[in-house]
């Protein structure tokens, strides 16, 4: 699995853009099922 340091590049050039940066993890298939994917993000608070 990735840390926040693999992705720490991403961050820093969005935000000196302005923008904000969002990057999630998640379960990937086939280890998981598309419907599992969907209730990571879908939980409470997502509506």
């Amino acid at each position: 699995m990735f840390s926040r340091k693999d992705y720490s590049y991403v961050a820093e050039t969005v935000t000196k853009a302005g923008a904000i940066a969002v990057i999630l993890g998640y379960a990937q298939m086939p280890a998981v099922r598309m419907a599992t994917i969907v209730d990571q993000y879908a939980g409470p608070g997502s509506g």
